[in-house]
């Protein structure tokens, strides 16, 4: 980690060099993204609190199920002090068959009154703002003014912004 902060995911993008000279890119401040390089975002269980220094590893595993991928990523972070003491290990999916069948008969996890968090705030006013007319350099700067603590810079607000269009827009 280069600063320290919540991690609520993390994300990947391409960066390669497909043909001398030919240079693709489409992560944090690409001018332009290639449509065929998306991104892909992956959740953590939780926020997880990292201090500049800590060891991020992910491993992601994409399997072809009929006709969509079904993806698979672990994630351990690791603390600078220590490097032996992981401070979280997660193993995650997008398969929904995988959550723990017997929580849904739980009396108290049905009863459970769930609320959004920070990001889940950002998140919703987001999508809302992105109604087919409004532009994303607008969203960006409303999401900024309206969450100065979370974007404290114009390119932050637009990254997170271009990160939600990639999973819900069209």
């Amino acid at each position: 980690a280069t600063r320290g902060g919540t991690a609520h995911g993390l994300l990947l993008w391409f960066d390669g060099e497909i043909a001398e000279g030919n240079h693709v890119f489409n992560g944090p401040g690409a001018e332009k993204v290639a449509e065929v390089y998306g991104c892909g975002f992956f959740p953590l269980l939780e926020p997880v609190s990292i201090d500049k220094g800590d060891t991020i590893d992910l491993c992601v595993q994409a399997d072809l199920v009929e006709d969509q991928y079904m993806w698979r990523w672990h994630t351990s972070i690791h603390s600078d002090d220590n490097p032996q003491a992981i401070k979280v290990n997660f193993e995650q999916s997008t398969d929904m068959y995988s959550t723990v069948e017997s929580a849904v008969l739980h009396e108290s996890v049905l009863n459970f009154k769930p609320s959004r968090s920070e990001a889940g705030e950002i998140d919703l006013y987001v999508l809302g703002l992105m109604d087919g007319r409004t532009s994303l350099k607008v969203i960006a700067q409303q999401a900024q003014e309206r969450f100065p603590l979370r974007f404290k810079a114009p390119d932050e607000s637009l990254f997170y912004v271009n990160v939600i269009l990639q999973l819900y827009g069209l």
